[in-house]
């Protein structure tokens, strides 16, 4: 997830930080993000031209 990272004050209440910044969802620091976005990755894909694909198979 990708948001404004927070941090925990002396007087246990959090405080916000200017960074902002990719979080791995299981992380620890996930509880520290006010996510605005989720960011996914993806592996092992191939890039198709979908013209050529949709051409032959009419």
């Amino acid at each position: 997830m990708y948001g404004r990272l927070w941090a925990p004050s002396a007087f246990g209440v959090p405080v916000r930080t200017p960074k902002k910044d990719v979080v791995a969802y299981g992380s620890p620091a996930a509880r520290w993000v006010l996510a605005g976005q989720l960011v996914r990755s993806l592996h092992d894909c191939t890039v198709v031209d979908l013209e050529r694909e949709l051409a032959r198979h009419p």
